[in-house]
């Protein structure tokens, strides 16, 4: 723009009147309130003069400055400023010269010499305007109310309609969602656009947008009587309202003339209603617009339209002030129910870590440890910046004298801490490389040394932007360590000092125009059973999450009120009071209002104890209502456990205000056979309870393989150390079945292939024909013989292999579809059954099971597939 012959070298023959008016031009420019705050007065002499000389060059300045790209602000020097009244000049400068705010200084000289200085402090600058056309957003709403049809609901309709003075009277309601707009810049423009698609009124039609003074809902009518959304006489199907009385008639906020086409775009200018809004000078409860009487039968495109490219928008412009918002700090010190932490150890490949108070990582040879970490980042929203984060670890101690780096690298695939070893990184899931799969660049590296003991710190901001930002999935960490460091000890987030444990601090900032409102907190009931004073009413009505479960207590059936006594109570188990089930003729229930949640998943920790067969089992079940009750598990033996397990189900299909989870024993279980029970949580992930999203390609480990041996109809074999194949004059076959329930919702299939090792055989041939079939009847690892699975399994093969009878891999190229159909639960996964498909006698195979010594021979499912 030019401004009446403003250039860099100076204004000339400029009037002191034409240079007040530039000084408000200027400020007027830059599109807000405050800035340069100027005082100006008519007359006052050369004192006067001086004074507009050096505003002049605070205008000069600021201008160029706005201008500038919040960096390399201009300093002005011995700038020309002719007037009537001499030759006079002025400088001025800007300190600092980037970012936002500044402060201004500028000295008027006149031709005499006579000078003035003026400064201006905390004058914001503001980046070039931005601008976005944006829908009305996800609460944004729209309808229209007809005073000739007062209860009718037009919330889904595709239209909505203005006619006044015609036959029927439309006025047109519009709530804009008051997160479209952003919260931190400062708003130059905000511009409502309505499509009209049919207009029966002539060109002297205008359309008047006037602010709702009360609240309404859209509503689910489609030119029907509703009873939840807004009409003509009510506000939301129920509360009366009337007009004019509940919108401003007195204060028009903006006016739009139909336009020379009679249909198209048409414009309001909404910016003060923004504003007001954004500021709470009134709450946002949308505008109504209505007609003149030149306006009949107008209908505009709702925001149900099916061309989305109609549906009302907003067009916005903004500004943002240089540098954005003030960073925030965020630490994260989670301990042993929110830490996750665990280490490997090649040493011992088939042992978890997961509860234990350190994280050891060794890069000796036969000795190498790596730890893994991961942080819950959910608080820190979507569009942040991340400014720096720093991971922070106790080093304990180490085994050797040598000093060494440890390295954080990016770990490529999720993990359960309850369930990663050496070999899988969840059950019976295959890491692609023993020891974990993570990318082999260094994120950071720090060295470690046995004289320097406390906390050692890693710069790992980069990684963290990338999983705030989405670029990279948040895996979590990978330590390792160079070769000269055994067993250096960092202390977990289940040791025992608070303030030793992992920590990560971030700080991170938010762009101007980015939406950086916190997501809000994760909706969870969870009840770690803290209590043990032996009074049920505190005891059972533990909540320990973010939604309060306080209301519903426990509640024991069969049993007397003591949380301390009988079958069914409170005890200590492993230093920590657990819920404690031993007879089966006792239940325990808990009932919780799911109705906010839009998925379920339930999550315990359990531990067995001397279970003395199959049949003794922990029922778990789960029920919306109670005629239709869903059964999970069970939690069968026999065994004891050393250490707590994680079970987890997916109940979002018993979801209801009173949803109801009941934990039982089996029918054989004796008063020897007993459960324990914690962290009992509700959450509305879709894969809870440390379950793992699979990545491909996936190698999945059995969950259950049983042999099924005709000559031993009887007998289970489920935790034989080889699954056999073939005839000894009778039928020989073998269950499989893989859990696929991390198999993610929009992966496709492309390849499925089963693998098993043949350790040996006893055969004339040379090699076996096996087929594969899909396995149609529920079975136990544990119980299944060949007589009570009677031969239940679809008689069309799947596919088949030539087997070999030397040891070595063989592969079944499995139909994909198969796998399709157990994810999306066409067909219940029931697994896979194998048999020869000769008949010649004497012929056996023997694979390697899932029980076998040796890890590398156990059968796999290899799955690798593509999302979109």
């Amino acid at each position: 723009m030019n401004w009446c012959g403003m250039t860099q070298e100076g204004y000339i023959l400029m009037p002191v009147a034409l240079a007040i008016a530039l000084i408000g031009a200027s400020v007027f420019l830059l599109g807000r309130e405050g800035g340069v705050a100027l005082q100006l007065s008519a007359g006052g002499g050369q004192a006067a003069e001086v004074r507009y000389v050096a505003e002049a060059g605070l205008a000069h300045v600021d201008w160029l400055t706005q201008n500038s790209g919040c960096t390399g602000y201009p300093a002005l020097a011995d700038v020309s400023f002719d007037t009537a009244g001499g030759a006079h000049s002025y400088s001025a400068s800007v300190t600092p010269d980037h970012g936002s705010p500044v402060s201004i200084s500028a000295t008027g000289t006149l031709d005499d010499g006579t000078s003035r200085t003026l400064v201006r402090s905390e004058v914001e600058v503001f980046s070039g305007p931005i601008t976005e056309t944006l829908p009305l957003g996800e609460a944004g709403m729209d309808t229209y109310v007809n005073a000739q049809a007062k209860t009718t609901n037009y919330g889904v309709a595709a239209q909505f309609g203005i006619d006044s003075g015609g036959a029927h009277d439309y006025y047109a309601l519009l709530q804009i969602d008051p997160a479209a707009v952003p919260d931190g810049p400062q708003l130059l423009s905000a511009q409502l656009q309505l499509y009209m698609e049919s207009f029966g009124g002539n060109s002297n039609a205008k359309f008047t947008a006037y602010r709702l003074l009360e609240p309404w809902t859209e509503g689910t009518g489609d030119g029907t009587r509703s009873d939840d959304g807004a009409t003509h006489t009510t506000s939301d199907g129920a509360t009366p309202w009337s007009w004019p009385a509940n919108y401003d008639s007195a204060n028009p906020v903006a006016t739009a003339a139909v336009n020379a086409a009679l249909s198209g775009w048409h414009t309001w200018d909404v910016t003060p209603l923004m504003e007001g809004w954004r500021d709470g000078t009134y709450p946002n409860h949308g505008l109504v617009i209505i007609g003149n009487n030149q306006v009949r039968d107008a209908f505009f495109a709702s925001d149900e339209s099916p061309s989305e490219a109609l549906r009302p928008r907003l067009e916005i412009i903004y500004a943002c002030p240089c540098g954005g918002d003030p960073g925030s700090a965020m630490i994260l010190q989670p301990g042993p129910i929110a830490g996750q932490d665990t280490y490997l150890f090649d040493g011992q490949p088939s042992i978890n870590f997961g509860t234990g108070d350190r994280v050891y990582v060794s890069g000796k040879f036969n000795r190498m440890h790596h730890g893994l970490l991961r942080f819950d980042l959910s608080g820190i929203p979507a569009g942040a910046t991340i400014d720096s984060a720093i991971l922070e670890l106790n080093l304990e101690g180490i085994s050797s004298t040598n000093t060494g780096t440890v390295s954080v690298h990016r770990l490529t695939r999720s993990w359960s801490e309850s369930q990663a070893t050496w070999s899988i990184y969840s059950t019976a899931a295959f890491w692609t490389s023993p020891g974990g799969d993570y990318d082999p660049t260094p994120v950071a590296t720090t060295g470690i040394d046995i004289a320097a003991l406390g906390p050692r710190q890693w710069d790992v901001t980069p990684l963290v932007e990338a999983w705030v930002s989405g670029s990279e999935n948040n895996n979590g960490l990978l330590l390792t360590a160079s070769s000269e460091i055994d067993s250096a000890k960092f202390t977990s987030s289940d040791g025992v000092v608070d303030t030793a444990r992992p920590k990560l601090a971030i700080t991170y900032s938010c762009p101007c125009g980015t939406d950086c409102s916190a997501p809000p907190p994760p909706k969870i009931y969870r009840d770690e059973f803290n209590s043990m004073i032996c009074d049920p009413a505190v005891d059972y009505a533990g909540s320990d999450g973010t939604l309060d479960w306080s209301p519903w207590p426990w509640s024991e059936v069969g049993e007397g009120t003591d949380s301390c006594l009988g079958g069914i109570k409170l005890k200590e188990d492993l230093a920590e009071p657990r819920l404690f089930l031993s007879d089966a003729t006792k239940q325990i229930a808990r009932q919780a209002d799911l109705s906010g949640l839009s998925s379920a998943t339930l999550s315990f920790d359990y531990r067995r104890e001397s279970l003395g067969s199959s049949d003794d089992a922990l029922y778990v079940m789960v029920w919306g209502v109670p005629a239709v009750i869903g059964f999970l598990g069970p939690i069968a033996g026999p065994g004891t456990d050393a250490e707590y397990q994680t079970a987890s189900f997916d109940i979002s299909a018993f979801i209801s205000p009173t949803t109801t989870i009941q934990f039982r024993a089996s029918g054989l279980a004796g008063s020897s056979d007993a459960f324990y029970i914690d962290n009992v949580q509700i959450d509305e992930t879709d894969l809870g309870g440390g379950a793992v999203v699979l990545e491909s390609p996936a190698t999945l480990g059995p969950v259950a393989d049983a042999g099924l041996y005709e000559s031993f109809k009887n007998t289970n074999f489920g935790s034989d150390t080889q699954l056999q194949v073939g005839k000894d004059g009778k039928v020989q076959q073998s269950l499989l079945r893989f859990d696929i329930t991390g198999l993610p919702a929009d992966a496709t299939v492309t390849s499925a292939r089963l693998r098993l090792y043949v350790e040996g055989a006893a055969a004339s041939l040379p090699s076996l024909a096996v087929g594969a079939y899909r396995a149609t009847g529920i079975w136990e690892e544990l119980t299944v013989t060949f007589t009570s699975f009677a031969g239940q399994f679809d008689p069309a093969q799947l596919t088949q292999a030539v087997v070999p009878i030397s040891p070595g891999w063989v592969e079944w190229a499995l139909p994909v579809g198969l796998i399709h159909e157990w994810r999306d639960e066409v067909n219940p996964n029931h697994g896979l059954l194998l048999k020869f498909e000769g008949n010649d006698k004497n012929n056996t195979v023997m694979f390697a099971s899932r029980e076998n010594a040796t890890l590398d021979w156990r059968p796999q499912l290899v799955l690798e597939f593509t999302q979109p």
